[in-house]
């Protein structure tokens, strides 16, 4: 049997991908920002709940989620450091946090916390003042110049603070190198006070755009926990966490407008731009995010708390807020019993030709011995071919391709995730082939120690934990 945490090595918002569950798709920022809780702008929780400190689960949009055909979620992504260049100037940033929430269904929308999406560490800019526009030939400048007479004027440090809505949010791309993840743009605030308190590089109007992607997730790890209300692991808990560790992103075709609010009326601002180099055209800038780690919570099965679990999700955040490190505990609120449907006749499959392929699997009776390990040719429900796209985006034309993929297979698993034979988008049959949609993605899955049991028959829900994971396990499995 094949361990199923370390088949493949996930970057950066695949947690996301998993997680949001359905699809690449646009997001739309609102305009207004949600509340991060009731106990102010940041709050500490435990457990597994831990990454999600300013989760907006009290925004209304959040709140109205009803876990039947719409669902939320509570995004984290944490980055200890990496550097950044912009124009002439490098720089060591510290540690970066971007938290938001998730609401919708077939599309999504992005729910901003209070203070924005982005807190960044603030990085020291080599030189300080000297450095940005120092000397110069501008008498003005140089009259500023000469006031810098200890390292307490000298010193300027650079924050990073968002400049718009968050866009073009592509879950597939935490899934590869390369792809862009996310549209975000940002301005830099230069603090020093010569400088005064409107020097950035960029504004909202003409923010600096970055699309960071994986750049290296040889060395990033996977894995889904599931947990109670108040944080503590559960086997059987009502939630679940999607952790994506140890991936690098970075940047390095994004364009760095000039300064601007540098100084009285703007007075530096042409000493910055000059000496730095902006604006500085795309490919002379970049930006790198060491160790990131990202984290994803949701229900496990959300259509257990329908018609409300936005309230029930809001519910158990706050189960998870605690006193922590002061000796203080979470308090728990009292959590719905799962009761899921079961199947009671087990169908076939039908891909468009079953020709040399006894079971209709999607794998050729031939081939079927050839996998490592190997899967029975009498057993439709052992090699885990799904219709890709997913059907429930509307594609209705194909039929299994004979190999498991990342961005073909999982993905299209990952739309029905949280589904059950009770949902709509279960028992539909889009593609008119006399099967519910939903029993062609669901299966029986059983994983103990660490490891994979040939799948079975639906059981009538599509976990993350289950269904997802055991699928994974066959990534890279291909049959003529």
């Amino acid at each position: 049997m094949r361990s199923y945490r370390t088949r493949i090595r996930l970057g950066f918002l695949l947690a996301i991908a998993v997680a949001a569950a359905l699809v690449t798709s646009v997001v739309a920022w609102p305009t207004g920002s949600g509340t991060a809780s009731a106990l102010g702008d940041e709050a500490t929780l435990s457990g597994e709940w831990a990454p999600f400190t300013r989760c907006p689960v009290d925004h209304p949009q959040m709140l109205a989620v009803d876990g039947q055909t719409t669902y939320s979620y509570c995004v984290a992504a944490h980055s200890g450091g990496g550097s950044i260049k912009l124009g002439n100037s490098n720089a060591t940033t510290g540690p970066s946090d971007m938290q938001f929430g998730i609401t919708g269904a077939s599309t999504w929308d992005v729910i901003s916390p209070d203070g924005g999406a982005i807190i960044a560490a603030p990085a020291d800019v080599p030189g300080g003042l000297l450095g940005l526009m120092c000397p110069s030939l501008d008498p003005a400048v140089t009259a500023v110049c000469s006031l810098i007479t200890d390292n307490s004027l000298n010193k300027v440090t650079a924050v990073v603070e968002t400049a718009g809505p968050l866009t073009d949010f592509n879950f597939s791309a935490g899934l590869a190198l390369g792809v862009p993840i996310v549209t975000l743009p940002i301005k830099v605030h230069l603090e020093n006070s010569l400088l005064g308190d409107t020097c950035y590089i960029g504004s909202d109007a003409n923010p600096i755009v970055l699309h960071p992607q994986n750049t290296d997730i040889s060395h990033s790890t996977f894995s889904v926990v599931r947990f109670a209300p108040d944080g503590a692991d559960s086997p059987d808990g009502e939630l679940q966490v999607i952790k994506s560790i140890g991936a690098t992103q970075g940047d390095n075709q994004f364009a760095v407008p000039g300064t601007s609010g540098c100084g009285v009326g703007g007075l530096l601002d042409t000493a910055i731009d000059l000496k730095e180099g902006f604006p500085s055209a795309a490919g002379n800038n970049s930006i790198v995010l060491n160790d990131s780690a990202s984290y994803l919570a949701s229900f496990t099965f959300p259509s257990d708390f329908s018609p409300n679990a936005g309230q029930h999700f809001s519910d158990d955040w706050h189960a998870g807020v605690c006193a922590c490190g002061t000796g203080g505990t979470a308090t728990p609120t009292p959590t719905s019993t799962s009761i899921l449907p079961t199947i009671t006749a087990v169908p076939t499959l039908a891909p468009l030709s079953c020709t040399g392929d006894s079971d209709c699997d999607g794998c050729p009776d031939a081939d079927e011995g050839k996998l490592r390990p190997p899967t029975n040719p009498a057993n439709p429900w052992d090699f885990y071919d799904v219709p890709a796209p997913a059907l429930r985006l509307g594609y209705t034309g194909q039929a299994r391709d004979h190999a498991i993929g990342v961005t073909s297979d999982v993905l299209a698993l990952l739309s029905y995730a949280g589904e059950n034979s009770l949902s709509p988008d279960y028992t539909a049959d889009r593609d008119a082939n006399g099967t519910e949609d939903g029993l062609q993605y669901d299966r029986a899955v059983t994983v103990a120690d660490g490891q994979q049991a040939p799948s079975g028959p639906p059981d009538g829900a599509i976990g993350v934990t289950s269904d997802v994971l055991g699928m994974m396990a066959q990534v890279g499995d291909a049959c003529s």
